[in-house]
């Protein structure tokens, strides 16, 4: 249950595991907008040593900021229920901790609340560093907001707006999503569910910057994660959804293909195929050819799918 002792409009809760820089430019950025109307911000520090701290009373911000200290790492679903239990807001603003908000951000989201929207999604526009992820995940979002009607299986939590009430019905996020990868699709599939009648909006309007820096290795590294430890779970619980993932093509413990191979030579198969891939896209990338890169991100991101659910039998 939430523990302050007012009743703020908005809520918001940021995940944040290590990334100090971030958390800083977050809650300077935050702290900066005029919020007229009652607003608690949440930094939930999910284990990271040394712990997360700032001194709030430097702001000049009529924000009230909280750090949140989870005695260890429990991911992200861990994190984002421990943040919806701390918070008492009407409404629950979820943001990544590397999504900074573009001006007037908190003065349009409580626009739209006022409107009585249950259910929005922000715009999430990737700056970073690096031109060629920055256009890669740019114009995967641009496909997410413009299949709005399958939001539950084609948006993110990394800036999106839900009524309480609907979250607390459903029990927030599922506790089990301890690594990367899933938790987000679970919650809004079990949204949907719960309320059939939910058509959530995508504001342009209440825009981030994703401003950390894209890299191969992460990317592979995301998806091996929950190839590993996170499919399995997605896959029992919602085997109709997994089955229009693309993912579920490289699942060895899914897909009847891999049954006919014997692991060793499926494993050789996802490391030789990294290897040329991975050759592949950085002459795609040195000569300018972004389709090439493309694809071959693509294949990246399967194989250490499949890599992941490979190793699946091995976890604790």
């Amino acid at each position: 249950m939430p523990t302050q002792s007012f009743n703020p409009l908005l809520s918001i809760v940021i995940p944040a595991y290590n990334p100090r820089e971030h958390v800083r430019i977050i809650i300077e950025t935050l702290a900066a907008q005029y919020a007229q109307n009652s607003i608690e911000a949440i930094i939930v520090d999910d284990g990271s040593e040394p712990a997360i701290n700032f001194d709030f009373k430097q702001l000049p911000s009529t924000i009230h900021f909280d750090i949140l200290r989870l005695p260890q790492n429990t991911g992200r679903a861990g994190a984002l229920n421990a943040g919806i239990n701390k918070s008492s807001g009407q409404f629950i603003t979820f943001l990544d901790v590397d999504c900074i908000p573009e001006p007037h951000f908190l003065i349009n989201v409580i626009k739209h609340i006022k409107k009585e929207i249950p259910l929005f999604f922000g715009h999430i526009r990737f700056c970073s560093t690096d031109s060629y992820f920055d256009d890669y995940c740019n114009n995967i979002q641009r496909h997410r907001y413009l299949d709005i009607n399958n939001w539950e299986m084609r948006l993110t939590s990394a800036n999106v707006t839900v009524r309480r009430d609907l979250i607390e019905s459903i029990n927030g996020f599922n506790r089990h999503y301890q690594h990367y990868g899933f938790e987000d699709r679970d919650l809004f599939i079990r949204l949907k569910e719960a309320f059939p009648n939910l058509h959530p909006e995508y504001l342009m309007s209440c825009c981030v910057k994703h401003v950390d820096t894209l890299c191969i290795e992460d990317i592979v590294k995301k998806f091996w994660l929950s190839g590993r430890y996170t499919a399995d779970i997605f896959r029992k619980d919602h085997p109709q959804e997994y089955r229009q993932m693309p993912q579920h093509y490289f699942d060895a413990q899914y897909h009847l293909f891999y049954r006919f191979f014997p692991p060793f030579i499926l494993h050789g198969f996802a490391s030789s195929g990294h290897f040329i891939f991975n050759r592949l896209f950085f002459i795609g990338r040195r000569l300018g050819w972004r389709w090439l890169s493309d694809i071959t991100l693509k294949f990246l991101s399967g194989l250490a799918f499949l890599r992941g659910t490979l190793n699946q039998s091995n976890c604790a």
